[in-house]
């Protein structure tokens, strides 16, 4: 495949990039087989991801943590491909999926860019991302300033601080907005609650037939009290349904992706230690009296349940004790 053929299809596959594991982890196998091209597929990516939906800028902020932690699976290599680069530029490409617009629909990824931000950084060895979590589940109403945490440890330590502090300010900025709309609400409501419904029980009516009794209505027939709708909010929450169901259906296939991570455990050496037997072994209790009742009438329901035919079935013999 040529280079130009080549660069075509990789901008095809980021354009329609889903949440689907397997297609992110055969494009990156796609990347590092043509790593001789990896300075040409890294500007494809910096141009696709300004260029599409906040949905596929998302998808593609999820390959790329799939590419960099195939890249780290190479083994013993001169150069690494791919890596430096991305992690250079991480922080361009987490404000391309959350973009700071005005109207704030950026925000929509915030949440499951953050994930993402997490996996990243535990897959580059940078523990202080630990430290941001936390500020991220206390953060308050009062926009501190953000401390950088640089791991001596952690070479991208730098560029992920960066990124942290990003995602820790959008937060903030999504904390004012809802603070701000919640404050806007309640004064419209308190407003509304105090206007007087008139009485119109001793207003004289006109005849039906008199032409005073018509009267012009405004152009703007809307209540005087009623709150216009917040044109951030109305912008916030402008996705086309095509959109949402398809956000749904990622946001669906990330989780599943998500949980079963929980199962995979790390060994260094590929066996089983003797202490990750008495951690699991130290999950569960010595059987008691309630456990052995339950195993007995099992035991009762396959003796019952299991006939003289299917005890003598291919010539085997089966004996319950």
């Amino acid at each position: 495949m040529d280079p130009l053929e080549a660069r075509l299809y990789f901008t095809r596959q980021l354009k329609s990039m889903s949440a689907s594991l397997q297609q992110h982890t055969e494009c990156a196998k796609f990347a590092i087989k043509n790593e001789e091209l990896q300075e040409d597929f890294h500007s494809v990516i910096l141009e696709v991801i300004s260029a599409v939906d906040l949905n596929v800028r998302l998808n593609v902020f999820d390959f790329i943590e799939v590419l960099i932690e195939e890249t780290l699976k190479l083994g013993k290599v001169p150069e690494r491909p791919y890596l430096n680069r991305l992690v250079a530029d991480l922080p361009l490409i987490i404000r391309q999926v959350i973009p700071t617009t005005d109207d704030l629909k950026g925000l929509a990824n915030l949440n499951t860019s953050c994930t993402i931000l997490a996996s990243l950084s535990r897959v580059l060895g940078y523990e202080s991302a630990l430290r941001y979590q936390q500020i991220l589940q206390t953060i308050g109403e009062s926009k501190a300033e953000i401390p950088s945490f640089l791991d001596a440890s952690c070479k991208y330590s730098e560029q992920l601080a960066e990124c942290w502090i990003f995602v820790i300010q959008m937060r903030q900025n999504e904390r004012s907005q809802r603070q701000a709309e919640d404050r806007l609400a309640n004064d419209s409501s308190f407003s509304m609650a105090q206007v007087q419904p008139t009485n119109t029980a001793d207003t004289p009516k006109a005849p039906k037939n008199d032409s005073r009794s018509q009267s012009v209505q405004p152009e703007d027939s809307s209540a005087p009290n009623e709150p216009a709708s917040s044109p951030e909010k109305s912008s916030y929450l402008a996705f086309s349904n095509q959109q949402i169901l398809a956000r749904m259906e990622q946001d669906r296939e990330r989780n599943k992706r998500a949980k079963e991570s929980l199962w995979i455990v790390e060994r260094p050496d590929g066996k089983f230690t003797r202490a990750e037997f008495d951690a699991i072994y130290a999950r569960f209790k010595p059987l008691s009296e309630e456990d052995m009742n339950v195993l007995g009438e099992v035991r009762t329901m396959v003796q019952e349940s299991v006939t003289t035919d299917d005890l003598n079935h291919s010539g085997k013999k089966l004996k319950l004790t």
